[in-house]
């Protein structure tokens, strides 16, 4: 049996002033940087559900930690297709 999953998707916006600074030194680290605020905010929901934080940014990039689940997610559904 699985664990409830619980999907946050925040979307970020690289061109906010709050952003920019990070956005400027690579693609996807203000993804990241939010991915791991969320996280830390709902560190309390890990005792109950899987979390996984889905960030991705306005203009494109996902967090790494989005693209290792969703990689395992694809492998996970393609080995359960028969």
């Amino acid at each position: 049996m699985y664990d409830p999953t619980e999907w946050l998707t925040p979307v970020t916006s690289t061109l906010a002033g709050s952003y920019v600074d990070t956005a400027m030194t690579g693609a996807g680290l203000v993804a990241d940087q939010e991915a791991d605020r969320k996280t830390a905010k709902y560190a309390a929901l890990r005792a109950q559900y899987v979390f996984q934080p889905v960030s991705m940014e306005n203009l494109g990039p996902f967090s790494s930690s989005t693209l290792d689940f969703l990689r395992d997610l694809g492998r996970s559904i393609s080995r359960n297709i028969t």
